[in-house]
């Protein structure tokens, strides 16, 4: 959930996760349906497709909030909020990444996008 709250992932509902079972193992399956608000300009700010502590909206979701849904699935608050901001930093240089995957022809649209998504990583003026 925090992934796509981070990106500005706006359709991040529960049937977007899936969860693997292999005997008495339990994993969450690789993320899919993965996109960013971040790419759009929009006029009024986006919104989550689930609640994060007590906001829908991506720019108010805080560390109270991620405290919050950590107590909420039983860890702990603080350890909770460090996997948020641990995530925050590591997103960039997935996103920088994944734009030397593109087709050529793709890049500078999918760098810009990529971008976008940093700015909203680091409170920049892309921040939705």
């Amino acid at each position: 959930m925090a992934d796509h709250v981070l990106i500005g992932g706006t359709d991040a509902h529960a049937k977007n996760y899936s969860v693997l079972l292999a005997g008495s193992r339990a994993q969450v399956a690789p993320l899919y349906d993965v996109a960013t608000a971040a790419a759009y300009d929009f006029d009024t700010p986006a919104t989550a497709a689930m609640k994060v502590g007590d906001h829908w909206s991506l720019r108010e979701i805080n560390d109270f909030d991620w405290a919050k849904v950590g107590r909420r699935l039983g860890l702990d608050a603080d350890a909770a909020v460090a996997r948020v901001h641990d995530l925050r930093q590591r997103l960039p240089d997935s996103f920088g990444q994944a734009v030397g995957d593109v087709p050529e022809s793709l890049r500078e649209r999918a760098s810009a996008i990529a971008h976008a998504v940093e700015q909203r990583l680091t409170g920049g003026p892309g921040r939705r």
